[in-house]
């Protein structure tokens, strides 16, 4: 069975990507293509905790499970299989307290490796502008984390400094080096995500048949309120999502309809100049072929 997994990344359509897939499952399993979504692969006992327990020498057993899976699915007619799930490569947690770009890839992939019942054929990873990326992982970890980020302008420097995607396409290549890695930019693709996921599929008949719905999923907080959510979460520690939620809503409403809240600056000037030109020498370097990867440039055939 032909194996592909979707590595995200986080804040670059995977959510919608993902979405837009299960709502045409049925579909595809006629086909022969199953999906294990992070709603799949979450409930598979042990997947969340590979790296653990390749640690503690479980990756026999692990692998013993998923190849059970696989060779399930088989008999039920399937001949490919893909697994989109960001986590495998890092939490944007851990992205942001590191002030990193999946810092711990290496070791993750690896241990993914050792799991996996078959190599993957294909690789797709989405990016993202930087200074997009950095800022819609905030509102994230602002909205849902258990312990509360420093406030933003504290980590635009170390952020500022954090480098690009390159050297994680790379981890990608020395882990996988018979995969195919493909790689595109969010500006330009995650707004059609079905499109883009029967690309990565290679379907034969494109997304003819499939339901085309545009599927918006995972949203973070509007940079206009992190300080009004920082602040509320430092004033109530354990404030839950929810909660925090109500405590927004509540506050925005108490506001002069006629005050604007305030315009946050993310990164300073040289920050931002900085960040975009990273961005743009990865995308060159991407287009060029560097570490044997394949850029998809431009709106899905």
């Amino acid at each position: 069975m032909e194996l592909i997994v979707h590595l995200g990344v986080h804040r670059t359509g995977s959510t919608s990507f993902q979405a837009s897939l299960a709502s045409n499952r049925g579909i595809l399993r006629a086909e022969g293509i199953a999906l294990w979504t992070p709603q799949v692969v979450r409930q598979m006992a042990g997947f969340s905790k590979t790296v653990m327990m390749v640690r503690g020498g479980q990756a026999p057993a692990l692998k013993m499970m998923l190849a059970r899976e696989c060779a399930q699915l088989q008999s039920d007619g399937m001949r490919q299989l893909l697994i989109s799930e960001e986590n495998i490569i890092g939490t944007m947690e851990a992205n942001l307290r590191r002030a990193s770009l999946y810092p711990d890839a290496t070791e993750r992939l690896q241990a993914y490796a050792q799991i996996l019942p078959v190599a993957p054929k294909r690789i797709a990873i989405g990016v993202r502008n930087l200074i997009d990326y950095w800022v819609s992982v905030y509102g994230y970890v602002l909205d849902t984390a258990k312990a509360l980020p420093q406030p933003f302008d504290k980590l635009a420097p170390r952020l500022a400094q954090a480098g690009g995607w390159l050297p994680l396409i790379e981890t990608v290549r020395h882990v996988f080096p018979n995969a195919e890695i493909v790689v595109w930019p969010m500006e330009e693709r995650a707004h059609q995500p079905l499109k883009n996921a029967c690309e990565v599929l290679g379907r034969a008949t494109g997304h003819t048949g499939l339901r085309g719905k545009k599927i918006f999923r995972n949203k973070g907080l509007r940079p206009e309120v992190f300080g009004m959510a920082h602040a509320l979460r430092a004033q109530t520690p354990g404030l839950t999502q929810k909660a925090l939620q109500d405590a927004l809503t509540k506050a925005l409403d108490a506001r002069d309809p006629d005050a604007n809240l305030p315009q946050m600056v993310f990164f300073n000037p040289a920050q931002r100049a900085a960040l975009g030109a990273q961005y743009a020498a990865d995308l060159a370097q991407l287009a060029q072929g560097h570490a044997g990867a394949v850029l998809w440039s431009g709106s899905c055939a």
